[in-house]
C-alpha cells in the first residue's frame, strides 16, 4: 500500500515555568501491539496512567521507558506524572488503538545546516523499515534503516521521502514531500517566562526566533480582553484580568512556511488571601506546611492587615537567599504570613483556622504525586477497646510506621477520619503524641478541625527547626464520646487524601522544600453496645475464609436470617466491590472481581448499614 501527504510536520514543544516538565513520545500501535511511551524529561519520578483501566495493574507503572499493550481498539487518555523534589507536572495526550491496521507514518523536525530528524509514527508492528530522503546527491548516505534517523541534505529545496515498513508478510510505503532549508525557521518560548505571573499585572511573554521569521501572531486566549487578546510584537505583553490557566498561541512565518507553538501560561491572584498560606486556592491543614518550613522568616507587612477573607495587596518578600518558598510550585513567601503580621509563625495558624475551607479560585490542589512504595510507612488508627457501651468514650490512637518498616525522614504530614457523627458527639478531642518527632518538646505545630456534619475531622502536623526525624509510634490521640442512643459498629477510616512529607535540603543547612510521600492506611472499628437497643449481632455468627484468597471467598452465617451486604475496601479505604449476600443460603460462595493482588477490608453490614464482621484479607491470585 503506498500513500503520499504533502505537509511538513514540524513538532516544537514548550513547557511551564517548572524545575520538571510532564512530556512524552510514543508509537502508534494496534490492539495487541505494545506502545512505547518514553519522558522527555530524563531527571524524574515518573508516574504513568495509560487510560486502560480494565488492565488493572498494568494500567499503571513508574519508569522513566513505559509501554503497554491494549486490547481493545478505541480511544485512550494516557496521562504523564513527573516530580522533582518539590515541583511535579502532568500532561495527558490520546491516543488512537485501531482495530486492524499496519500503515507507515512519520514525523520530522528540522534543525539548523540542513539536518533533518526523522521519527517513526507508523502503526502496526514491524521489523524493519527503509527510508529514501530524495536526496540522491548524498551519495550512500541517501538510505537508512534505523527507525529514527537523522539526514544532512546536500542543498536547500523540496524532497520526496519515502518510508517503507515491513513485518516479513506485509508492507506499506509512505510518501511525503518536506521543505528543507538552511534556517530551519522555528521558534521557542523557553521556561523562564515569569514564574508567578500576577492578575492585572503586565505580563512579558519571551520568544526566541531562528533567523528569517518575518511574522509573527500571537493569541493570549484570553477573549474577554477584545482586541487586546492578540499582538504581532516579536516579545509581547499582556494584562490578565482573572486568574487561570491560558494556553497562548503563537503563529510565525517566514513567507513561504508556516507554524504554530502553544504555551502555557499560568496567572495567578498574587493578592494574599488570608489563610491560603501555600497559594493553592483553598484553606485547609496542609496550610500549615509552609509555616513550618519557612518558620521565622521576615517580610513586609501587609498595608490594613486583617483575618477577613478577602484579597489583601501586600509587597514581595525577599531575604537574603529567595523569596519564594519552593512548595508544590514557586509561591512567594508572603502568603504565609496568613495574620500579616510580617512574621511567619505559629499565630498564622489562628488565621487558618478562621478561614477554613474557603476558596478564592480553582487550582489543581494535588499537593505531589504520590507513588506507592513496599518502603512506604502504614498510617494506622488503633483503638484501646474494640467494644464500648453507649455513652462512653472510644479512645483512638494514630501510629506511623512500625519497627518493622518506620516513617523515614518526617517533617509533617496530615491526614482526616472519617466516622459516623450520628454516633458521636460533636467536637472530639485530639491529642498529639510527637515524642519521637519532637524531642524537645517546642519544635512543632499541630492542627486540627472538624467538620462535625460531614463526619470529618483533619489532623495536621510540621516541625519548625528545618530537621526532619525518623522513627515510628503514636502520633495522635483522637477521643470521641459516644451518644446514649448509640448502637452497633462505629467505623474510623482515613481518607485517601493523607500526606507525609520530608523537607529535603534545597540550599543552606537545613530542609525547605516540600518533598511529599504515600502512606498505606489502616482503618479500625469498635462496636457500641446499647443495653435498650435491639442485640446485637455476635461477630462469631459470621465467618469469611479462606485467607489467603486465590480469588474467591466463602462467607458462613448460619444463624442470621436478614439481608446482608459485603463490602471490601482497599488500602487508601476506597471501595473496591459490593455484593448483596443471600440471607436463605448458610454458606455462600463470591468471586471477587479483577483486582491487583494485595490486602483487603472485607466487611458485612446489616440492614441498618452497621458493620457486623470485618476481616483483612489477603488476595494472592
Amino acid at each position: 500500500m503506498k500513500k503520499i501527504f504533502t505537509t511538513l510536520a514540524i513538532l516544537l514543544f514548550a513547557y511551564a515555568s517548572r524545575a520538571c516538565y510532564a512530556d512524552y513520545t510514543y508509537n502508534n500501535a494496534c490492539v495487541g501491539d505494545t506502545v512505547f511511551f518514553h519522558a522527555l524529561d530524563g531527571f524524574a519520578a515518573y508516574s504513568w496512567d495509560y487510560g486502560d483501566t480494565t488492565s488493572g495493574v498494568a494500567n499503571v507503572s513508574h519508569d522513566e521507558l513505559g509501554y503497554h499493550v491494549y486490547t481493545t481498539p478505541g480511544d485512550y487518555y494516557v496521562t504523564l506524572f513527573v516530580n522533582i523534589g518539590a515541583e511535579w507536572d502532568y500532561r495527558t495526550n490520546v491516543i488512537h488503538i485501531g482495530s486492524t491496521c499496519f500503515d507507515a507514518g512519520f514525523e520530522t523536525q528540522c534543525s539548523s545546516l540542513l539536518y533533518v530528524s526523522f521519527s517513526d509514527r507508523s502503526y502496526g508492528t514491524h521489523t524493519s523499515q527503509v527510508w529514501d530522503f530524495g536526496d540522491v546527491a548524498s551519495g550512500v548516505l541517501n538510505t537508512d534503516t534505523t527507525a529514527n534517523p537523522t539526514h544532512h541534505f546536500s542543498a536547500e529545496g523540496n524532497y520526496l521521502v519515502t518510508y517503507i515498513i515491513s513485518d516479513g508478510t506485509q508492507s506499506d510505503t509512505l510518501v511525503g514531500s518536506i521543505n528543507v532549508d538552511s534556517t530551519c525557521t522555528t521558534a521557542y518560548v523557553p521556561n523562564f517566562t515569569a514564574a508567578m505571573n500576577c492578575v492585572n499585572d503586565t505580563v512579558k511573554i519571551y520568544a526566541s526566533f531562528s533567523a528569517g521569521v518575518t511574522n509573527v501572531f500571537w493569541d493570549f486566549a484570553d477573549p474577554a480582553s477584545g482586541i487586546g487578546n492578540y499582538s504581532t510584537a516579536l516579545q509581547p505583553s499582556h494584562v490578565y484580568s482573572a486568574p487561570g490557566n491560558y494556553l497562548v498561541t503563537l503563529i510565525y512565518t517566514n513567507g513561504i512556511t508556516t507554524d504554530t507553538v502553544k504555551k502555557m501560561l499560568p496567572v495567578m491572584d498574587c493578592s494574599v488571601w488570608p489563610g491560603d498560606a501555600n497559594c493553592d486556592g483553598e484553606v485547609n491543614g496542609e496550610d500549615i506546611f509552609p509555616l513550618g518550613i519557612y518558620f521565622s522568616q521576615h517580610g513586609p507587612k501587609r498595608n490594613a492587615a486583617s483575618s477577613n477573607w478577602s484579597a489583601q495587596s501586600c509587597a514581595s518578600w525577599s531575604n537574603p537567599n529567595f523569596r519564594f518558598m519552593y512548595l508544590q510550585d514557586l509561591v512567594d513567601m508572603k502568603m504565609a504570613d496568613c495574620n500579616g503580621d510580617s512574621t511567619i509563625t505559629a499565630l498564622d495558624v489562628n488565621t487558618i483556622q478562621t478561614n477554613y475551607g474557603r476558596k478564592h479560585t480553582n487550582r489543581n490542589n494535588r499537593s505531589a504525586m504520590l507513588i506507592h512504595s513496599p518502603n512506604d510507612p502504614t498510617l494506622a488508627v488503633q483503638l484501646a477497646n474494640g467494644t464500648v457501651n453507649a455513652g462512653n468514650d472510644i479512645v483512638a490512637t494514630i501510629s506511623l510506621g512500625t519497627f518493622s518498616v518506620p516513617s523515614g525522614m518526617v517533617y509533617g504530614g496530615s491526614f482526616t477520619l472519617l466516622y459516623d457523627a450520628s454516633k458521636v458527639d460533636a467536637n472530639a478531642t485530639v491529642s498529639f503524641s510527637l515524642g519521637w518527632l519532637d524531642s524537645t518538646g517546642n519544635s512543632m505545630i499541630t492542627f486540627k478541625h472538624e467538620t462535625y456534619s460531614d463526619g470529618k475531622l483533619e489532623i495536621a502536623f510540621v516541625k519548625t527547626n528545618n530537621q526532619s526525624q525518623a522513627g515510628y509510634g503514636p502520633i495522635a490521640t483522637v477521643t470521641f464520646h459516644t451518644k446514649s442512643t448509640a448502637s452497633g459498629a462505629f467505623d474510623l477510616q482515613l481518607d485517601g487524601t493523607a500526606k507525609l512529607f520530608n523537607a529535603n535540603q534545597y540550599g543552606g543547612s537545613g530542609g525547605n522544600q516540600e518533598a511529599f510521600r504515600d502512606m498505606y492506611l489502616q482503618g479500625a472499628s469498635a462496636t457500641i453496645n446499647n443495653a435498650s437497643g435491639v442485640a446485637d449481632l455476635k461477630k462469631n455468627e459470621i465467618s469469611i475464609y479462606p485467607n489467603p484468597s486465590n480469588g474467591w471467598i466463602f462467607i458462613q452465617h448460619e444463624k442470621i436470617t436478614e439481608p446482608l451486604q459485603l463490602e471490601m475496601f482497599n488500602t487508601l479505604g476506597e471501595k473496591v466491590f459490593g455484593k448483596a449476600l443471600n440471607a436463605s443460603n448458610e454458606t455462600e460462595t463470591v468471586l471477587l472481581p479483577a483486582i491487583a493482588n494485595g490486602l483487603y477490608q472485607v466487611c458485612i453490614r446489616n440492614v441498618n448499614g452497621e458493620i457486623i464482621e470485618s476481616k483483612k484479607i489477603l488476595l494472592d491470585k
